[in-house]
């Protein structure tokens, strides 16, 4: 059995599982300010804010609270951001794709099986002529 096979075969499973990483979550839109102005309003992982002016930012750790919106940006130096809600204009979060990820899974899935079949195919076939 030569090494090509063996990394060809690892490469075919790997690339659709890389590829399925990012396919699987988008953003869905999330309210911008709390329903209760005595309660806040806190939204897990990352979080993208577009703000009326000045480009879209990612946070986490947000919560919404009476006219603010406060997180931490995920990156050094982790800083905390507080935005005046008046000035957000959309908050998004990450959410699970259900349509992406049943696509995603199905490609994977078929591209797996047809190439494992070819291997199997190709290295059951004696190239030799018969005698």
């Amino acid at each position: 059995m030569s090494i090509l096979p063996s990394r060809l075969r690892a490469l075919v499973v790997a690339l659709p599982l890389a590829a399925s990483l990012g396919a699987c979550r988008s953003w869905s839109r999330q309210p911008a300010a709390s329903p209760d102005p005595d309660r806040s309003l806190i939204l897990h992982g990352p979080v993208r804010v577009t703000r009326t002016q000045g480009p879209p930012i990612v946070l986490v750790g947000v919560r919404i609270s009476r006219d603010s919106l406060f997180g931490n940006e995920p990156a050094k130096p982790y800083d905390r951001v507080a935005i005046p809600v008046s000035e957000v204009r959309k908050v998004e979060a990450r959410r699970v794709d259900p349509l992406a990820t049943t696509a995603v899974v199905a490609l994977s899935l078929a591209t797996f099986i047809a190439t494992t079949g070819s291997f199997v195919i190709h290295s059951e076939c004696s190239c030799a002529p018969p005698p």
